[in-house]
């Protein structure tokens, strides 16, 4: 192996041993990783952020941005709330949950929509203590079904 591959085999075990403790804020982990292979010369310093400028990338920095300000506003707590107190049943909570991850996806990206839908899902999941692979996976469907993708 050459070093080019060592030092990439390094960087991602390390990196991956730094997402998986848990320690770190993933942001911070993230860029110490870029940070490494650019000190390392694995990544020529004009392409180390090209990937900003990357249409996906920039409608996933919004919807978190967008679903932080939902947070912080208790607006998916509320929602979560109510669909709780309307559809009482795990099949009603699924249908009512896809059909919103739908919903938004005729509008936007579906990993945005996904991204978008999932933290009612959990809360949701939370409240009446379903477990979260029940919900997680026919939101995703819903969101490829209900949708726009680039």
């Amino acid at each position: 192996m050459t070093f080019d591959q060592i030092a990439i085999v390094l960087l991602l075990s390390a990196m991956f041993i730094a997402f998986a403790l848990d320690r770190f804020p993933v942001e911070h982990v993230a860029v110490a990783g870029l940070t490494g292979a650019l000190v390392l010369g694995l990544v020529p310093f004009h392409d180390a952020f090209a990937g900003f400028a990357n249409p996906a990338v920039v409608t996933v920095v919004e919807v978190l941005l967008f679903v932080s300000v939902l947070a912080r506003s208790h607006a998916v707590e509320r929602l979560a709330e109510w669909t709780v107190s309307r559809f009482g049943s795990e099949r009603g909570v699924l249908a009512v949950i896809c059909g919103l991850g739908a919903f938004v996806s005729i509008f936007m990206n579906n990993i945005g929509a996904l991204a978008l839908v999932f933290p009612v899902a959990l809360s949701v999941c939370a409240r009446m203590q379903i477990p979260v692979a029940r919900v997680l996976m026919p939101l995703s469907f819903a969101t490829l079904l209900g949708g726009w993708d680039r």
